[in-house]
């Protein structure tokens, strides 16, 4: 298998060469339409290809957000340091891990506000929150609403909203 930079320079190299064949306006737009598609086709191959560590992380954090968890227990379990595991997390998510492990609790809360008659206090503790002001910032933070006007939007969005 290649790795990165051998795929890179062999895609260069090869359409360096392609390039000095061009002569005509057509030609340009043939090559560059070929060496865009060829470069998108790389990317996508990238993206598709799996990541075991931010695979393990996103599972934890999806089935234990409730729990006491945190990065250094994470990069504990990993035998990495935290410091690289947070870099890397975000390197490869766009999220750090608190970002990450907060988009999941509030998703779960809006769906506990949307389909229970729990309290918000309630949720908050069933979601991870130990403090519900923490909650409540959280939750407005990421939605723009608190979550009473939140589960009162659903409600009337719910019932009402296909009149």
């Amino acid at each position: 298998m290649r790795s990165g930079l051998q795929e890179a320079l062999s895609f260069q190299e090869r359409h360096r060469r392609r390039l000095r064949t061009c002569y005509t306006p057509d030609q340009f737009r043939r090559f560059y339409a070929q060496m865009f598609k060829e470069a998108a086709g790389i990317i996508a191959a990238g993206k598709e290809e799996r990541d075991s560590v931010i695979d393990f992380v996103m599972n934890e954090l999806e089935n234990k957000f409730a729990n006491d968890i945190s990065l250094d227990l994470l990069a504990d379990r990993l035998n990495l340091s935290a410091a690289y595991l947070s870099v890397y997390i975000k390197e490869k998510t766009g999220a750090n891990f608190s970002e990450q492990l907060n988009a999941i609790r509030i998703r779960r809360a809006k769906e506990l506000l949307g389909g229970t008659g729990l309290s918000v206090q309630e949720i908050s503790v069933r979601i991870g929150y130990r403090n519900v002001t923490s909650f409540n910032r959280m939750f407005k933070k990421m939605t723009g609403l608190p979550p009473g006007e939140y589960r009162k939007s659903q409600v009337i969005g719910g019932e009402f909203g296909g009149l």
